[in-house]
């Protein structure tokens, strides 16, 4: 049997996806924007393709810019929002401490540009600090943009959007208008509930999306903006996307990406009561294997929840194993994904021996796989000491995930977890 459990890094895409796709690189190849019959028919798909993407956030088709997937949809949102250049200096940027690389990254660059950029901190359940931003919100006239995703891709967090948006709606900078609100949704577009039209998604004025998170193909995706009037065209050239994007889109793939959101459109609440058992039972599969029993301790920004093995077991056998991030009991907590430190195991080792018994999962995020960095800044930020961050691993659920999967890896997880630790310890590596 083989066992995916890296659906947060991404998904295999429907057979539907890949049969529209092939129908449409072959029938309907024309490009948008020509005048002929082709070109006009090829313009019809996009015009649908857009309206069922803006369906399933209850938004506008004209309010949705086509991209190539969850960065550019980042990328596009933060530049276009934002001041460049000389025009950057002293202007403020807030962006959570665990946002994903496409966003921390562009922070980066915007400080070395002479913004003003503040990392807004988190629990260790991995929530924003809602406190520190009322004060940062509050003690400025220059706050032009504040990027904060929706479900956190390592750790499972389902930020408090609604919140942040009553902070910032009793807010004006000196250019007299508010700042911009972006979410990076990539992780929680048609796995949660996104509704713009709620009063909870009401001040949000950016979505990035992503398709091949939800069974479409890789290399598209999307950026909801609630007024285009408000940004500025990040992209440039023939003008396609109204101006904001410009390049000959790419209909297979856009195509392929609003099948995914059609099929997922259909069960999402089944979907996601599916993989809130699916996680639950994993859950509690595995510490059962394992003889653990959950100790729940108070939630402090250095000491996550810990999983001790039970008191039948001797002391000198014991596992520590650590949830990152918060209880599965937690309304907060997104059931598509865990993250779950087995310490003295490194997590790149042990990633690799479930490899070898065909269960595959991560380290964490994918995206950050090819950086120099050996600190996981998303667990660093929750409080995860050194040893945590070396032996976390990511498991990531899908609604096609089933109990028999799970039964298959957590029995492999067992042994691998119980062999490595021993081996390891034997041989002395990953001490501290």
């Amino acid at each position: 049997m083989q066992v995916y459990l890296d659906h947060a890094a991404t998904t295999k895409p429907y057979d539907e996806v890949i049969e529209i796709m092939g129908e449409v690189a072959l029938s309907q190849y024309a490009n948008p924007s020509s005048l002929h019959s082709l070109g006009l028919e090829a313009e019809k798909l996009l015009k649908k393709s857009r309206k069922t993407i803006a369906d399933a956030i209850h938004a506008k088709p004209e309010q949705i810019i086509f991209t190539s997937g969850g960065t550019e949809s980042d990328s596009t949102a933060i530049y276009s929002a934002f001041p460049r250049s000389k025009d950057a200096r002293g202007r403020r940027f807030m962006h959570s401490d665990i946002e994903h690389p496409a966003v921390r990254v562009c922070g980066t660059q915007l400080l070395e540009e002479g913004a003003d950029v503040l990392r807004i901190p988190v629990d260790s359940d991995g929530l924003v600090d809602l406190g520190f931003i009322s004060t940062h919100v509050g003690n400025t006239d220059k706050l032009d943009l504040i990027s904060v995703m929706h479900v956190n891709n390592e750790v499972s967090t389902v930020e408090p959007i609604g919140e942040i948006g009553k902070i910032l709606s009793a807010y004006t900078n000196d250019r007299n208008t508010q700042p911009i609100f972006h979410v990076d949704a990539v992780q929680s577009f048609m796995k949660h509930k996104i509704d713009v039209t709620l009063p909870e998604w009401s001040r949000v004025d950016m979505i990035s999306m992503s398709g091949h998170k939800i069974g479409g193909p890789r290399g598209i995706g999307a950026l909801y903006v609630r007024d285009l009037s408000k940004i500025k065209p990040f992209m440039i050239g023939g003008g396609q996307e109204r101006g904001y994007r410009s390049g000959t889109e790419n209909l297979p793939a856009i195509v392929g990406f609003s099948k995914a959101v059609e099929i997922r459109a259909r069960n999402l609440q089944s979907n996601y009561e599916h993989v809130t058992e699916i996680k639950k039972y994993f859950y509690e599969k595995l510490l059962q294997n394992l003889g653990y029993i959950v100790e729940p301790q108070n939630h402090t920004v250095s000491i996550p929840q810990s999983i001790s093995l039970s008191t039948s077991q001797s002391a000198s056998e014991a596992i520590e194993v650590r949830l990152n991030g918060p209880s599965l009991g937690e309304p907060y907590a997104s059931p598509y994904l865990i993250d779950l430190s087995f310490i003295g195991v490194p997590g790149e080792i042990l990633l690799h021996e479930l490899e070898s018994r065909n269960v595959y999962i991560s380290t964490g995020s994918a995206c950050s796989s090819n950086t120099k960095s050996k600190n996981n800044q998303v667990l660093k930020a929750i409080g995860v000491d050194l040893k945590g961050q070396d032996s976390a691993v990511r498991f990531s659920f899908a609604p096609d995930t089933t109990i028999g999967e799970i039964d298959y890896a957590v029995a492999q997880i067992t042994e691998a977890v119980e062999t490595l630790s021993v081996v390891l310890k034997f041989a002395g590596v990953n001490k501290r």
